[in-house]
């Protein structure tokens, strides 16, 4: 039987319960969707065997509330997200404008960037700068000197290792908080010792059979807002407006 005498579910079921009446849902409704987000949070605090005088783990259970519309609408959803930590690894990139424009996008959407030397550049070329030209300041970047200097200093995080070669499609997979997403050289992609080791984290983005591969900055671009689709965009601006005219 699972513990329901966990510290804190009832202030739980009561702002589950506000929130859902507050939001126009009758009394009944507000009742289930508030008993079952209680029953989510106490399964998934047990299945950590927490001890019960810790209380719930409710930070581990706001996946569920914000994803599910029947609990929580878009607007309510964006209020309840937990900041994330996206990573990009790029082993050995050989092409400057790749990692500039890869840059780029780290840049805009929060993701950390690690570079794993030896690269086919310096970060000083003047291709790489102006791929990423207003960007480059805005990034949070860090360098290390092979793979065993990389896992080394990164043992905490969730690894995915993107390649043609993997047998799981990209956008099947669930991204968990400190993922990596780790790219290859563009020549030679990651060692293969690396993905045989790891095939349930190899993945591969869908592309006819016959061709190589997309480009790495285009591959990396697509990987990243896969992720960040799946945790509903946080901390991103999702409105834009014209110059010339208003929406509203």
């Amino acid at each position: 039987l699972i513990n329901a005498n966990y510290p804190g579910t009832g202030d739980v079921f009561a702002s589950v319960l506000t929130g859902s009446i507050l939001r126009g849902d009758s009394l009944p409704i507000a009742m289930n969707r508030a008993t079952e987000f209680l029953e989510i949070a106490i399964k998934t605090t047990y299945s950590y065997s927490t001890d019960s005088r810790e209380g719930i783990m409710l930070e581990s259970c706001l996946d569920f509330l914000i994803s599910n519309p029947t609990l929580c609408d878009y607007e309510q959803r964006r209020i309840f997200q937990v900041p994330r930590n996206l990573n990009i690894v790029l082993v050995e990139p050989q092409i400057p404008q790749n990692t500039g424009n890869i840059s780029r996008t780290c840049a805009v959407t929060g993701a950390r960037l690690h570079l794993v030397r030896p690269l086919g550049f310096e970060v000083t070329d003047k291709q790489l700068k102006r791929a990423g030209l207003d960007y480059w300041n805005e990034l949070d970047i860090t360098y290390y000197d092979d793979l065993e200097d990389f896992f080394a200093q990164n043992t905490n995080g969730y690894f995915f290792f993107f390649t043609t070669k993997g047998k799981n499609i990209h956008s099947e997979i669930k991204y968990p908080d400190n993922a990596y997403l780790v790219f290859g050289r563009e020549d030679a992609g990651l060692p293969e010792e690396l993905l045989y080791n790891n095939p349930d984290k190899c993945l591969r983005i869908p592309m006819r059979p016959r061709l190589r591969s997309l480009n790495l900055s285009n591959s990396v671009a697509i990987a990243v807002y896969e992720v960040l689709r799946q945790w509903d965009y946080p901390e991103l601006s999702t409105e834009g407006q014209l110059t010339k005219y208003r929406w509203d």
